[in-house]
């Protein structure tokens, strides 16, 4: 005989209690993932979740440092992350969760306020002895590896943001970012991996030429297009991504060049032996 069905108020809540529990309702909701709230724009609860599982490696520091600038963006909020980063154990460890906030700005959501990005760049540096946020020198040695992928990373950011105004930006600002980078590289443009030297090459070329758009008789104008060339005679192995890659800016650096034969002539000869190629696909996009 086939037993009633108790369709109580009590009954039907143990039922619905049941079904839970198989399907795993029941059980404690996981931990939500601080970087998918921060691409949310939840910046308050990817902090708080880094916070509340006192997570202390470079990733977790490097979450809440970023979430602190983009809460409210400030210099104070700035030097808060710079505490943050400084967190990091060991010699070269600020500058790893520096790095680390870099890579991860990448998911702040479209639209987020544009005063994060120089804030981030300058608390970056700061956590590695340099720039204007920088608490103390203490560092990682220039033209170190951890420097190196720092100085690019910042560089990059940096590009990305200015690619995307209109308005003019204070040169003081980007000259001190700058030198804080240039003095991370250890004064050295030459780099062994072909990936990291594309970076580094595509962002001096985009802040030389949006600084000479923006004032080309201006010394980090000079400075910078300098600095593009010396990239490009440094590097070969990237020279046929420079000639002919579809987004290189070699066009435009040539315009750029035009009156300056010196520097024009080095680029130039230092790109010769890509001569003839079609534009394309050919910059590095993975470390071997």
């Amino acid at each position: 005989m086939m037993r009633r069905l108790d369709l109580t108020a009590r009954g039907i809540a143990c039922a619905i209690a049941a079904v839970l529990a198989a399907c795993g309702g029941a059980q404690k909701p996981a931990e939500e993932d601080p970087i998918a709230l921060l691409a949310a724009g939840r910046y308050g609860d990817a902090r708080r979740a880094v916070e509340d599982r006192g997570g202390r490696d470079p990733e977790d520091l490097a979450i809440v440092a970023l979430c602190r600038i983009a809460e409210g963006p400030s210099r104070g909020a700035a030097e808060r992350a710079v505490e943050a980063l400084r967190e990091a154990p060991g010699e070269a460890g600020p500058a790893v969760a520096a790095v680390r906030m870099m890579e991860i700005a990448f998911s702040l959501p479209r639209g987020s306020a544009d005063e994060i990005h120089p804030l981030a760049c300058e608390a970056a540096l700061g956590a590695a002895g340099r720039g204007p946020l920088a608490p103390s020198d203490e560092g990682p040695a220039p033209g170190s590896e951890v420097s190196r992928d720092l100085a690019i990373s910042v560089l990059e950011r940096l590009d990305i943001w200015l690619s995307s105004r209109e308005e003019a930006v204070e040169s003081t600002r980007l000259l001190q970012i700058w030198n804080g980078c240039y003095s991370l590289l250890g004064g050295s443009v030459e780099i062994a991996d072909d990936v990291s030297a594309w970076r580094l090459y595509s962002s001096v070329a985009g802040l030389a030429l949006f600084m000479e758009g923006a004032d080309e008789k201006a010394d980090l104008t000079s400075v910078l297009l300098e600095t593009t060339v010396a990239v490009i005679e440094g590097n070969p192995d990237i020279t046929v991504a420079v000639r002919c890659d579809l987004s290189s800016p070699f066009d435009r650096l040539r315009t750029a060049l035009f009156h300056d034969r010196a520097r024009l002539g080095r680029m130039e000869r230092a790109v010769a032996s890509a001569d003839g190629c079609k534009r394309g696909k050919y910059a590095p996009t993975s470390r071997e």
